[in-house]
């Protein structure tokens, strides 16, 4: 999002062999090439979820759509909007 910055939602990490689904939201830094995890959501949080669709928006806005939770299986047509306009104050 943005000229300098990228965010990552969400998606499955390895754990000893098994794969664990998160709704953790990280930011690059493009420029410092520098990951932060953003802590400070508020409002109505995604659930975890990989195989997702994400876009910006605007350089303030990501949209997150669908995908799967492992345990529910295929999540329902839901949309959110993250906005992450001070994504780390």
């Amino acid at each position: 999002v943005g000229q300098n910055r990228a965010v990552l939602f969400g998606g499955a990490v390895s754990d000893n062999g098994r794969f664990v689904i998160t709704n953790d939201a990280y930011l690059y830094d493009l420029q410092n090439k520098k990951w932060k995890k953003i802590n400070n959501a508020k409002g109505e949080v995604p659930a975890e979820r990989a195989a997702h669709a994400s876009t910006a928006i605007s350089n303030t806005e990501l949209a997150v759509h669908g995908g799967a939770s492992g345990q529910q299986g295929l999540l329902k047509d839901d949309l959110y909007i993250l906005d992450i306009k001070n994504p780390l104050e």
